[in-house]
């Protein structure tokens, strides 16, 4: 297997080869690492304690498959890669649909495009946007009330595939799109994004399927905590890794490392690493399983990516801002009047639609609504509901929404009284005929009277079915009641013309 040597001539990485990896995929698991097992896993679950403010809020991040087309596995991420180095190419602001053709997908992989490599393709898209995420926050008051908030996205909200054939040549024709999660999208384009370095992640998935888990991972970890705080190494919790990276976890030192090993490997024959990986064992307590923790040292290739990856990206980002796509400065003020800083609240404004920010408004004003206000710090979770694309609860609606919904019902309650209206017209015209009728037919004598009810009787008797003819057999035949009126007074109206 031929990996990316360290010459200087691959050390000087090309931009282009970056794509925007959004953060969450890079920190939390979505996709399995290996095609062992692969039929057979539901699910990957991972649980972790976030500091937000002054409490610690509890994190469940669950991913489940679908039935039929199994759990998302090496080859839908590697698709995946692929579809968002064509949204890198597209720039900024991140927009739906992100078209493309399964061929160009194939090329992009190296992969023969054949009959086979399409269904699979296909199919790797179809297990992505099927999979379910599961996300619960929960937390405890300081009046010890549990709350609890779940939700549950996609990773792809729509795919759609279509073929077709040329009308001369009758060679097919294929484009397929694909609708990213608009929380995956606000994240994209709220700046939300690590540097990916496309061709890398290709090399090592072909020595390591775990390889690409701790590629993504580690760049992640290494950005937060080595470059942006300047520290030596990045520490990791092994039991966290082995869910994240998707490898078994194993009870002693010397298989978890052995289970890592090739991994490391090829990370640190490419730079990603600077050092081999140092194991740190923490005793627990009597009767506790003891912890591993992993140090682990950004190499050069590492600290390149993340320079010159970022500038690259963060420089589209800015091309976005500057293209005047920035929302109106009432709203911006509106955001500072409800507690964000002025210097997120512009950022924010430069980043997020009109329709984005007003929903989140409408989000805040609406907890309020229903008793479940914002009590602490307003500003930072309005600020964060509009960056992350926070979920209203079951019956929430925006403000157009409800205006809309008031004005349709409005619309509704009005025609239905005009048909009430009508329908108390007809029937005083109906009752109004009907007295006339009776009227003429009284004037009549009672032999003339009893022959016209006969007449009526007859008619109306002729279109009785067996079951009509069966009540009638024993049961006095009354020509006015409910049943038969209309079609009494129409025989009458014609007999007495």
């Amino acid at each position: 297997m031929e990996i990316l040597s360290t010459t200087k001539e691959t050390q000087a990485l090309n931009a282009k080869r970056f794509i925007a990896g959004e953060v969450n995929l890079s920190r939390l698991p979505f996709f399995a690492s290996s095609t062992k097992g692969l039929k057979k896993k539901i699910k990957i679950e991972y649980r972790h304690v976030e500091r937000v403010g002054e409490r610690d809020v509890e994190i469940l991040w669950k991913v489940s498959a679908n039935a039929e087309y199994g759990y998302p596995g090496p080859l839908s991420e590697a698709v995946h890669m692929a579809i968002m180095q064509i949204v890198t190419e597209q720039g900024f602001p991140i927009q739906n649909p992100i078209t493309f053709t399964i061929y160009d997908i194939c090329k992009r992989l190296e992969l023969k495009p054949s009959g086979r490599t399409y269904r699979q393709a296909k199919d790797a898209i179809r297990a992505t946007r099927l999979a379910g995420v599961e996300i619960r926050r929960s937390f405890t008051t300081k009046d010890q009330r549990r709350i609890s908030f779940e939700e549950i996205q996609n990773l792809y909200s729509r795919v759609i595939f279509y073929g077709d054939e040329h009308l001369e040549t009758g060679e097919p024709i294929e484009y397929s799109a694909v609708w990213l999660a608009d929380f995956y999208i606000n994240s994209l384009n709220s700046g939300y994004f690590r540097p990916l370095d496309f061709d890398y992640f290709k090399q090592i998935r072909r020595a390591s399927y775990a390889g690409p888990k701790l590629y993504n991972y580690l760049g992640y970890r290494f950005s937060t905590s080595c470059f942006k705080h300047n520290n030596e190494y990045t520490k990791v919790d092994y039991d966290q890794l082995s869910i994240i990276a998707d490898v078994k976890r194993q009870p002693n030192k010397s298989l978890a490392m052995q289970k890592l090993a090739k991994a490391h490997q090829v990370l640190l024959e490419t730079d990603f690493l600077d050092r081999d990986p140092v194991w740190q064992i923490e005793k627990q307590g009597t009767g506790k399983p003891a912890k591993f923790y992993i140090l682990y040292y950004p190499g050069k290739r590492a600290r390149e990516e993340y320079r010159h990856g970022r500038r690259q990206l963060t420089r589209q980002l800015e091309m976005f801002e500057s293209r005047g796509e920035a929302t109106t400065p009432e709203i911006s003020n509106e955001l500072v009047a409800l507690g964000v800083t002025e210097s997120r609240a512009v950022q924010i404004a430069k980043r997020h639609s009109p329709t984005q920010i007003n929903r989140q408004l409408d989000h805040l004003a609406y907890l309020g609504e229903i008793g479940r206000p914002i009590k602490d710090n307003v500003g930072g979770w309005l600020a964060n509901a509009i960056e992350k694309d926070y979920t209203p609860p079951k019956g929430f609606k925006t403000r157009e929404e409800r205006k809309a919904q008031s004005k349709a019902q409005a619309n509704s309650e009005a025609q239905q009284q005009q048909r009430e209206q009508e329908d108390r017209r007809q029937r005083d015209e109906q009752q109004a005929q009907y007295r006339e009728l009776d009227t003429q037919l009284s004037t009549l004598s009672e032999t003339d009277q009893q022959r016209i009810n006969e007449e009526i009787e007859t008619r109306i008797r002729v279109g009785f079915d067996d079951f009509m003819i069966k009540i009638y057999a024993t049961k006095p035949f009354d020509p006015k009641s409910a049943m038969h009126r209309s079609e009494y007074y129409k025989h009458l109206g014609e007999l007495l013309k």
